[in-house]
């Protein structure tokens, strides 16, 4: 449901202690129909019985809370934030267990407190479709969500698929035995990959297409290492639907799974989009003219990365075979970068957010801009223009960013103001 007034920008108001200065804010746009943008109680409108944000809107429960988020998580229906004291919040459709607030909360519409986490501190959070998972400050990984079915392998590393779903956090005892302690996590549609501390990455899931990167296409109960690695450190990774990206401590970036799309960076089987090209081993992804890549982040069928001088390159969704770099943004040094289904959620070092995309026939485009209009260039999102944009983060059809005030003359809470 589009709200009756339209949004032009969000406004900074005053009054507030130095505390609250330095508070970061949640602030959310896009289809919110199951609950996934966490603006509270809504109606659904339309013959589609959709609810849309179109432009930016702060969440008004960490507001009123004073919760202060310090990371954002979003799938394809759900969403997670943590908070400065490691604490999970969860909304958005929860059927599957992908929330893990148990059976009796199958959706949440606002910001909802993840109590069987609360004695222990996350660190990281990641969702996927119809899973999640997380990292506490120990090195432990729990998942929850979709415990898998005769047809249709799980992502949460527990064991075999059950037909019953995970509807609350569990621990992931592989890594507890192996005495291998994680620093970050990224789920995919169906997968999921984890970076150790000492720079392993593991992987487990299911593996058709490659995804897994080991070589194989059969699906993991267990998380296991991925040998091609062995002998480098491997600094970030970053899940797609159905690939996987991983960047090494030179610099130097590698992809492995499903490449329909040129999501890999490569021609793969030719410029004629061959649905079943794949590689089921890591292949460097090249085409950077020798910008050391810092940060990478893979969305639903496309790629990106961030030099050490903050340019942007994009490759993928049909578009571009090999990494192109985002011109239009050179004269900003890009600091962040959220992929989402076909949509790119750009964060540049002074503060001000991006967003570019275009969706498929028939689909809306929620680039916070007040409309569904595709935008084939980054176009800055002008409602935050007296916010300082620190990160952001995609879903399959909604963004979030996490914002606080330009300066700190001026209050980290925002208000909206027609």
């Amino acid at each position: 449901m589009l709200a009756s007034r339209r949004v032009l920008r969000v406004l900074l108001p005053r009054a507030f202690s130095t505390a609250a200065k330095a508070r970061s804010n949640v602030i959310v746009w896009g289809n919110g129909s199951v609950g996934q943008l966490g603006v509270g109680p809504f109606e659904v409108s339309g013959i589609t019985r959709k609810y849309e944000e179109l432009g930016p809107k702060v969440l008004d429960s960490f507001l009123e809370q004073n919760i202060n988020v310090t990371k954002l998580a979003l799938g394809q229906d759900h969403s997670a934030a943590v908070d400065e004291n490691g604490r999970v919040y969860m909304w958005g459709r929860g059927e599957k267990g992908q929330l893990g607030l148990g059976e009796s909360k199958l959706q949440a519409d606002a910001p909802t407190l993840l109590e069987t986490l609360q004695d222990v501190k996350i660190v990281d959070i990641s969702c996927g479709v119809t899973h999640t998972a997380a990292v506490d400050s120990e090195g432990r990984v729990f998942t929850w969500g979709f415990g898998g079915s005769a047809m249709s392998d799980n992502a949460l590393g527990l064991g075999p698929s059950s037909g019953k779903n995970q509807m609350a956090p569990a621990l992931v005892e592989t890594f507890i035995e192996d005495g291998c302690p994680i620093a970050s996590i990224d789920c995919g549609d169906a997968h999921t990959v984890a970076l150790s501390v000492d720079g392993e990455v593991w992987s487990w899931g299911r593996g058709d297409n490659g995804r897994l990167g080991n070589g194989e296409l059969i699906s993991l109960e267990y998380p296991e290492p991925m040998e091609f690695f062995d002998k480098v450190n491997i600094v970030q990774i970053a899940a797609g639907r159905s690939f996987t990206l991983a960047l090494r401590d030179d610099g130097r970036v590698f992809g492995w799974g499903k490449n329909n799309h040129f999501q890999l960076g490569s021609e793969g089987g030719g410029m004629v989009v061959d649905m079943n090209t794949m590689e089921s081993f890591p292949v460097e992804i090249t085409g950077f003219y020798d910008e050391r890549i810092v940060k990478i982040a893979a969305g639903k069928e496309h790629g990106a990365a961030i030099s050490a001088a903050g340019r942007l390159f994009i490759w993928g969704s049909n578009l571009w075979v090999q990494p192109r770099e985002i011109t239009a943004l050179k004269h900003k040094k890009i600091v962040d970068v959220a992929c989402g289904d076909r949509s790119t959620l750009v964060v540049a070092e002074d503060g001000t957010a991006f967003t570019f995309g275009k969706r498929g026939m028939g689909s809306s485009n929620y680039l916070g801009h007040y409309d569904t209009q595709p935008q084939a260039q980054p176009k800055q999102l002008d409602a935050l223009s007296q916010a300082f944009v620190m990160a952001g983060a995609c879903g399959s059809q909604h963004m979030a960013v996490l914002a606080r005030a330009q300066s700190l003359a001026a209050d980290s809470d925002f208000s909206f103001r027609e």
